[in-house]
């Protein structure tokens, strides 16, 4: 498995949002890309039976890159609303530029798809800041046979603390926590996650005011 050259990765600044309504949980999920590299995302629960078993109402989270002389540094700063001990913000900062910060994994993704589109590979792998350590994940497609090139799906897995990067084992044995990805027209339209007790959640793009 080859790992994701970033060093021409440079997303256009705009915003994305999906929504899930279920019986479970009705919610969205809002990224946005700004100029210089930053980002900013709000996860915000709504509604559901089984709203009251997610631990926050809200979270919302940037990341931005600080330029001091050599040195450039990205700082990751997140904020939990409606938890039981009130409001929680949390910070971390790292020197890295090719870890990027988990709010970045949608542009990332869709940049890998844009590798593959230009003969690149098909299984990729980057690693990401999950504000306790770095972690791997790895991102493979799937083959299409009808040939079309912006419309695909993937499956994303972030690994274990000690796992490497596997394809093989990764496509024989799916497992909890693994996230399929849908892109159409080469932007990520929807996600699907499967959460312990809840089940699958399906999120879908909206378009944004």
């Amino acid at each position: 498995m080859t790992e994701l050259n970033l060093s021409h990765y440079r997303p256009t600044p705009e915003s994305r949002r999906f929504s899930i309504s279920s019986f479970a949980v009705v919610g969205q999920i809002e990224w946005r890309a700004k100029p210089a590299g930053e980002f900013d995302a709000r996860i915000e629960v709504i509604k559901g039976a089984l709203a009251r078993m997610i631990p926050f109402q809200a979270m919302e989270a940037s990341v931005r890159v600080v330029v001091d002389g050599p040195v450039s540094t990205k700082i990751f700063s997140s904020r939990t609303l409606g938890g039981k001990n009130g409001p929680e913000i949390k910070e971390k900062s790292w020197t890295d530029l090719s870890v990027i910060s988990a709010i970045e994994i949608p542009w990332v993704a869709e940049y890998a798809l844009q590798r593959r589109n230009a003969g690149g590979p098909t299984d990729v792998f980057f690693e990401f800041e999950d504000n306790q350590r770095v972690r791997k994940v790895v991102l493979w497609f799937r083959e299409d046979p009808d040939g079309n090139l912006e419309d695909a799906l993937a499956t994303l897995r972030v690994l274990r603390p000690d796992e490497e990067p596997d394809v093989s084992s990764a496509e024989s044995a799916p497992r909890a926590g693994d996230v399929l990805v849908t892109f159409r027209n080469g932007k990520l339209f929807g996600f699907t996650i499967s959460v312990p007790v809840v089940g699958k959640l399906r999120f879908v793009s909206q378009e944004l005011a």
